[in-house]
């Protein structure tokens, strides 16, 4: 998963180019680690729904961006490995790997929100690996597969008769 780096302006954003980071000197990644530090100052914290689900859902539309608050998530008390599908930029959904009843919510809860935002990201499950996300499917014999393959070809058929 690639972040873009934007400038958070009142009215609107404008994504940061490789060559503006080149012109100010500095990496890519010392601009997402600034990024990171600054949503660590915001005020927000991850609410629970049932024992299985943490969520950072603040309306500040950062939310999606605290995926990449990797020490934090690593905090919480979840079954297996983070889990995590981001609806939209307003919400992050988390729940672990070995939960089968928390996969089964955070994914119902991620189809309810996707339906009714104006601006979708892309819904699909991303599992967090070392210090990275990476795109993420329950195995075939784990209870839920089907339904996230169903998502999973839901969206992916509405991309492609977008384009």
């Amino acid at each position: 998963m690639v972040a873009t780096l934007v400038y958070d302006l009142p009215n609107s954003v404008q994504s940061i180019s490789e060559d503006e980071l080149e012109g100010w000197g500095v990496s890519y990644y010392e601009a997402l680690e600034v990024a990171r530090q600054q949503l660590m100052q915001d005020d927000f914290v991850f609410a629970s729904i049932g024992e299985s689900v943490h969520c950072a859902s603040t309306g500040d539309t950062y939310d999606a961006s605290r995926l990449f608050l990797i020490d934090l998530i690593r905090q919480l008390p979840i079954k297996g490995t983070p889990i995590a599908i981001v609806p939209h930029r307003d919400q992050f959904l988390l729940t672990g790997s070995d939960d089968v009843e928390g996969l089964g919510l955070t994914l119902k809860l991620a189809m309810d929100e996707y339906q009714e935002t104006a601006r979708p990201l892309c819904p699909l499950p991303l599992i967090l690996d070392d210090d990275q996300w990476l795109d993420w499917m329950p195995s075939p014999d784990h209870p839920l597969h089907a339904d996230f393959r169903d998502w999973e070809l839901k969206i992916m058929y509405g991309e492609y008769e977008e384009q």
